[in-house]
């Protein structure tokens, strides 16, 4: 299984362990696909902000803070914006229900030890992503001092 129905079977499994509408894991998982890929689109924005920071493209590239300004309604609502059309793309490309049915059979299928590899899989993306953002986070904290 890749990792799309790996984050939707570690949602099903959630829900079907805690005895409620497994249905809801098509949401949940759309949204934790969501996060991560968000997750890792603001880790790419923050890398080439704090490594490219000194450079003439660089700085044509991130004049946005002077176009944009630093407010609230500047920063934040872009940011939610794009969340919402990353979202919207997900939901096309992995919303469908059959999409979603045809994963948990696929994982239904699976012996117990893979069913929990699967599950791992999927719970671990959403970790991983906040890994690799802390990790820009960071190296952007040192190329500041630099």
């Amino acid at each position: 299984m890749n990792l799309i129905q790996a984050i939707f079977s570690s949602q099903y499994t959630d829900l079907k362990n805690k005895n409620r509408n497994t249905d809801k894991g098509r949401l949940n998982g759309l949204i934790m696909i969501t996060m991560v890929f968000f997750i890792l689109l603001m880790s790419v924005f923050t890398l080439i902000s704090s490594l490219a920071r000194n450079t003439s493209i660089a700085k044509e590239i991130l004049g946005i803070n002077y176009i944009f300004g630093t407010g609230w309604l500047e920063t934040k609502l872009p940011g939610l914006a794009g969340a919402a059309i990353l979202f919207a793309l997900v939901y096309t490309l992995f919303g469908k229900k059959e999409f979603y049915d045809s994963t948990i059979t696929i994982y239904n299928e699976l012996d117990e030890a893979s069913q929990l590899k699967v599950k791992r899989k999927g719970s671990r993306a959403l970790y991983g992503a906040i890994f690799v953002f802390m990790v820009s986070l960071f190296i952007s904290l040192i190329s500041l001092g630099g």
